[in-house]
């Protein structure tokens, strides 16, 4: 079944939230394998957007993520992009993953196929 996650999380004690599928935000040691998501987005300001999300929340008072692993998973028809990392925290990997677009273009990890049958890692 195809979940797109379109709607907006108001802002109250953070920033309004919308349009994230998966969004690892300030955890550590997580493992994200094995999932379908697609159709992520928003045309709302939202702290971040797209199909898996890793970000940090240290300027709320959280606090960068560190030791997650986003594998084996599918992602397409997210925007800004299938697989979104703010570059933050450390030990994070993002391996053997399918995907139309990551973010940043040279994430590590993300097999990135386009609209012709064509693969290439990314």
């Amino acid at each position: 079944m195809d979940w797109a996650n379109n709607n907006v999380c108001p802002a109250g004690q953070h920033p309004p939230l919308s349009g994230m599928g998966i969004a690892l935000a300030s955890v550590h040691h997580t493992l994200v394998s094995d999932n379908e998501v697609n159709g992520n987005a928003t045309t709302v300001p939202s702290i971040a957007h797209g199909g898996i999300v890793i970000i940090s929340t240290a300027f709320l008072g959280g606090a960068n993520p560190t030791y997650n692993t986003v594998r084996d998973n599918r992602a397409h028809r997210n925007r800004p992009a299938d697989i979104f990392w703010d570059g933050s925290g450390f030990g994070n990997k993002v391996v053997d993953n399918e995907c139309s677009r990551a973010i940043p273009g040279h994430l590590g990890g993300a097999t990135v196929t386009t609209n012709f049958g064509q693969s290439g890692r990314n």
